[in-house]
């Protein structure tokens, strides 16, 4: 059951390729033994577009399907009560790959199989995978994981190394950033409270200044 609810995932993220305004999409596995739930996090540029692909029919045929997959209801959340299943204490992986001119395509298909394969990975927390808003311009996928021991052991894997050598042909050049989640000092500590910002926040700000950078260092 659970392979045919990866394989189901996979025609998600290319209905949501294909949706007018999407930009990007977060996958968190189930965190827990004892509670096999899965939250997945699909952003758009703007409400209207968010709207159209909640009304489409590619949508709403992708909920019929995985109904008998579910032990449950299916559960919605929009805007702020969304940003609270961003999870703290991780450590995450940026990537931004340069796919190769005309491999657009099977680099798609080959970037769902691999974050299908590292969602079984222990102590995977979440990917998140942005397609390129301009041409020229590198696609960025971010890992999260528990821990670094559970990251490290994912990004040495056998399994890992097996996609990669797949990917060979389909991606011109690869550049990776590791961050911790804690961000020490990227944001100040509240002066009455004493708290800094949710490590979730603090994550955004922080790829906001590392995205350009990236980018950058990697087509020059």
């Amino acid at each position: 059951m659970r392979d045919q609810f990866l394989e189901w995932n996979g025609r998600v993220a290319d209905a949501l390729l294909a949706s007018a305004g999407f930009t990007s999409r977060e996958v968190i596995p189930p965190q827990t033994e004892d509670i096999e739930e899965w939250v997945f996090i699909s952003r758009f540029d703007s409400i209207e577009h968010l709207r159209g692909w909640r009304a489409s029919d590619a949508r709403n045929r992708l909920l019929e399907q995985v109904k008998p997959l579910l032990d449950g209801e299916f559960t919605e959340l929009v805007g702020d009560a969304a940003a609270q299943y961003h999870l703290e204490n991780s450590v995450t992986e940026v990537i931004l790959e340069q796919v190769a001119p005309g491999k657009e395509g099977a680099y798609q298909e080959w970037s769902n199989r691999i974050q299908q394969a590292q969602a079984a990975s222990p102590g995977y927390q979440g990917g998140y995978s942005q397609p390129p808003e301009t041409t020229g311009a590198g696609w960025m996928t971010l890992m999260r994981f528990s821990g670094i021991d559970d990251l490290n052991r994912w990004m040495n894997s056998p399994a890992r190394k097996a996609l990669l050598e797949e990917a060979k042909d389909l991606v011109a050049t690869s550049y990776q950033h590791r961050v911790d989640t804690s961000f020490p000092g990227w944001a100040p500590t509240d002066p009455t409270s004493g708290q800094t910002p949710p490590n979730w926040k603090v994550t955004m700000l922080v790829l906001l200044g590392l995205y350009p950078i990236v980018c950058v260092e990697i087509l020059f």
